[in-house]
């Protein structure tokens, strides 16, 4: 991430922090080299939530450790059932299903751990909450004919107005580039916005990329992604650069900076509008798809979490395992009773 975002992100968490009570400043700071600044954020903005939850007549401020230790999992629980829909400060109404709840749940569980092992609080009652039940959704992928439809779109600018089209036609080459690169290898949109010039190996089809937890990994591009890379690179960077030739960013926006989680989410949703698929596409849809054919064309649970970069190999499995109707469909005649 280039200098410009990352100031920009120091200081929406420094403003964050500075309504959070002062305990959490040690809290952020301890957890600053496991954690992203996007990831400190989000906790930032969960914990000023359950904070303002917790305040009644207290200032957030004034919100001591002994408040924190005196807090039962009942007291969580309820907090956590505020959050289904609650009015915040400037009169909206906000609602949050299974999923957006237990990611504050989770914001609430790092902090305490934090506090409970630095022996600042002597509970953790955050442990002792269930984590709501998410409801499983089927997974989306693209077909082929979809992707197909995609990179034709991009390639040609058919369905785009006339803005769009001004617009695509400065970054074609880019934006092929993108979603090649998304399609054939299924990493996470932050990391492939934070590729450099300086992670990639072309002799040995190399990205160098950062996955979670700030972990380094090699992933490898296949012939498709490697023109596409080379096209970008050869024909369209250097005119989205500008005079800045010492960004060593891989992907650059129009306004000559590294470009965003946003911009590239603004891009999928642009290419795979209704006049291509009426599925929702993002780019996680996409890593999806790539998860998806991969574990259908080689069986490998374990191949395919190695290169998704996946830990725990029941998230691969929860995933990307589900047998497809045709494969059922296909199974209906295998068992006989009675031999003909």
């Amino acid at each position: 991430m280039e200098l410009g975002n990352t100031l920009k992100n120091e200081n929406t968490l420094d403003n964050l922090l500075g309504e959070l009570p002062d305990f959490c400043r040690d809290f952020f700071i301890g957890t600053s080299t496991i954690n992203t600044q996007r990831t400190q954020i989000r906790y930032a903005y969960n914990l000023k939530l359950f904070f303002t939850y917790l305040k009644e007549e207290l200032d957030i401020k004034e919100i001591t450790l002994d408040v924190m230790n005196n807090l039962v999992p009942k007291d969580i629980e309820n907090y956590l059932f505020y959050t289904t829909s609650y009015t915040d400060n400037e009169g909206n109404i906000r609602q949050n299903q299974a999923i957006t709840k237990s990611n504050k749940l989770s914001s609430l569980r790092s902090l305490y751990k934090y506090l409970y092992t630095h022996n600042m609080v002597q509970t953790n009652p955050a442990l002792l909450v269930n984590t709501p039940k998410v409801r499983k959704k089927e997974i989306v992928t693209l077909s082929p004919d979809e992707i197909t439809k995609i990179m034709d779109k991009i390639n040609s600018g058919q369905g785009l107005s006339k803005k769009q089209l001004k617009f695509a036609d400065k970054t074609r080459y880019r934006d092929i580039a993108i979603f090649t690169l998304l399609l054939t290898t299924g990493i996470r949109v932050s990391e492939l916005v934070n590729i450099n010039l300086s992670d990639i190996s072309f002799e040995s089809c190399e990205i160098r990329i950062i996955r979670k937890g700030l972990k380094e990994q090699i992933i490898y591009m296949s012939d498709e992604a490697e023109k596409a890379l080379r096209d970008y690179l050869d024909l369209e960077r250097a005119n989205l650069v500008g005079t800045q030739y010492n960004l060593d960013a891989l992907f650059i926006s129009l306004k000559h900076q590294r470009i965003s989680v946003r911009a590239v989410e603004n891009l999928v949703a642009k290419f795979t509008s209704s006049d291509v698929t009426v599925k929702h596409i993002t780019p996680h849809k996409l890593r999806s798809t790539f998860g998806s054919t991969l574990y259908n064309e080689t069986s490998d649970i374990y191949l395919t979490a190695a290169v998704l970069g996946h830990e725990n190999i029941n998230t691969t499995s929860k995933y990307y395992s589900r047998m497809d109707k045709q494969k059922i469909r296909s199974a209906r005649n295998i068992v006989k009773i009675n031999e003909d």
